[in-house]
């Protein structure tokens, strides 16, 4: 409930000084490389959180950049995460930049 009441504030602060909201949604390392490499724990099969945060901002009408999709193709072949924390290494940086650049684009082309 705190995070709907939240989404609704941002929303109509957005709508009061017409500005557009965008939510990046980032995975953590464990979601994104948990099935794919041993060091890491995996988690459960669906991603609730995120779905639930991209679903909201969806309905709230804001854009929505889901890294964990984006990235999840590079997730199997490359470690975008430092291993001994969960910030992204350099190939993570690079890759959740240009998705974001890349949907923010194709976003903006759409209006």
């Amino acid at each position: 409930p705190r995070l709907d009441k939240t989404f609704n504030e941002m929303r109509d602060l957005a709508n009061k000084y017409n500005f557009d909201v965008t939510v990046i949604i980032a995975p953590t390392k464990v979601r994104l490389h948990g099935k794919y490499f041993n060091v890491v724990p995996e988690s459960s099969e669906s991603p609730h959180f995120i779905n639930y945060v991209e679903n909201l901002s969806k309905s709230t009408g804001f854009t929505v950049v889901n890294l964990h999709s984006l990235l999840q193709p590079y997730a199997g072949s490359s470690i975008l995460y430092f291993c001994d924390d969960d910030h992204w290494n350099e190939e993570g940086h690079r890759l959740a930049a240009k998705s974001v650049l890349q949907e923010t684009f194709a976003h903006d082309m759409r209006l």
